[in-house]
């Protein structure tokens, strides 16, 4: 079978048409998040947990429409756009300065991709997409909470523009944590909005809670902005909402506020405001090359304006670069050499993709960005139940929540936060075409 006919668009979509269980298997998929990181197989492109689930669902997913006739996998008009992004990635390959590091790379991106898809092809009703999100929910309890529980003494600097010990959780640095606790914020208010009894509201609400502390103790400047862009998104989408929502938020965000602070310690409350306060004042740490590592990621786009210097080249690419200002970190391998270390990433989701993929990446990115979000403006505005239209523009409000940091920082070098991006998008994909499916019926 081609990849023409496996990502086809032929007929319209019904979840009745992808069997029980396997929606329950494509549940696994944010519901193995935890065990993310979980090695499967070794090799030099190491499989884990999430990806593996996320592979098995997506292959029951095809399988299993195939052999009753039906076009394994649907795509929508914005879903080729993502498709040219990771051929365009698979095409730098080719290029790449790092090429075992550009196909580790390529393989998170295609299973990210055949994640999407295949919660696009699945979850087109809106009851099966609640139930995604309530598992992604539950599941961001859980990890913000266990982050909350092993936060460490706040240790500031430099006017609190660096501070020691912020709170990571399972992940490798606190920037992803904030990241994750951005999105399970902006998924849990949105899922309270629309509860339909108190006890729905009141885990929603918990969840809101310990995600809002997470957010708080990682001290993530760019997540924390990026969950604000969240919260004044929905009632973007959603104008009915503004007049009831701007109330709840300006009596319910500074009591949030009052008793997270409170509820911590004097020395790491006084550090947090210190903190979220550099936001407004701009200022940044002497430790911070933020500016130098933008310059190096545009002398990588002007030499490589095509295909870049290939997925996850942007470090290898900035230490070769003889007229670097970047402050190089030792690092020392296996083997008792010592290396030197540039910058991960360009800290900016489009500098990054740009110097890594080429112009044409960067381009694509962006205009699928714009497509879903005015996708889902127009597929919100258009539903009748108050339910469906806070589960699309939740979802879009979720993902922007990764435009705003992405502009001072890059979260996707970690999968765990990649696979979510994918399987968020891939929720909104499906819940917009399966309005579009429903309304066309009547």
């Amino acid at each position: 079978m081609t990849t023409t006919t496996l990502l086809r668009r032929s007929e319209t979509p019904d979840v009745q048409d992808t069997p029980r269980w396997v929606l329950l298997l494509l549940l696994l998929v944010p519901a193995s998040a935890p065990l993310a990181y979980v090695p499967v197989l070794g090799g030099p492109v190491p499989l884990r947990m999430m990806a593996a689930v996320g592979l098995v669902a997506a292959s029951a997913v095809a399988a299993t429409r195939a052999s009753r006739g039906l076009v394994p996998l649907h795509t929508r008009p914005v879903t080729w756009v993502l498709i040219a992004l990771v051929l365009l990635s698979l095409a730098s390959s080719a290029v790449a300065r790092d090429p075992q590091g550009a196909l580790r790379a390529d393989f998170l991106q295609v299973t990210g991709l055949l994640i999407a898809v295949s919660f696009g092809t699945a979850f087109t009703r809106p009851e099966w997409a609640r139930r995604a999100v309530g598992v992604l929910l539950a599941v961001g309890a859980l990890v913000c909470g266990q982050a909350v529980q092993g936060a460490g003494s706040l240790q500031a600097s430099y006017s609190g523009t660096y501070v020691a010990n912020r709170a990571q959780g399972l992940f490798a640095q606190p920037n992803d944590l904030g990241s994750f606790s951005a999105l399970v914020l902006v998924l849990a208010l949105t899922a309270t909005l629309s509860a339909r009894n108190g006890w729905t509201r009141g885990l929603c609400g918990a969840c809101l809670v310990l995600s809002g502390w997470a957010l708080v103790l990682s001290l993530s400047r760019g997540a924390i902005l990026g969950a604000l862009l969240g919260i004044v998104v929905l009632p973007l989408l959603l104008p009915e909402l503004r007049r009831g929502y701007v109330i709840s938020l300006g009596l319910g965000l500074p009591v949030l506020l009052f008793v997270l602070m409170h509820a911590a310690p004097r020395s790491t409350s006084s550090i947090v405001a210190e903190r979220i306060a550099t936001i407004g004042s701009g200022e940044v740490s002497p430790l911070d090359e933020r500016t130098a590592i933008w310059a190096e990621a545009g002398r990588q786009i002007r030499d490589h304006p095509f295909l870049g210097v290939g997925p996850g080249g942007y470090p290898l690419a900035a230490v070769n670069n003889d007229d670097r200002v970047l402050t190089l970190t030792p690092s020392q391998g296996a083997a008792g050499a010592v290396t030197a270390l540039g910058p991960d990433h360009a800290h900016d989701v489009l500098l990054t993709t740009a110097a890594e993929v080429g112009v044409g990446g960067a381009a694509l990115l962006a205009l699928a960005t714009v497509w879903l979000g005015w996708q889902a403006r127009s597929t919100a505005r258009s539903l009748i139940d108050r339910r469906e239209r806070l589960l699309v523009a939740g979802l879009a409000a979720g993902l922007s929540s990764f435009v705003a940091q992405g502009v001072f920082d890059y979260v996707l070098r970690n999968q765990l936060l990649l696979f979510l991006v994918w399987l968020v998008a891939g929720l909104l994909i499906g819940a917009c075409a399966g309005a579009e499916q429903r309304r066309s019926a009547l």
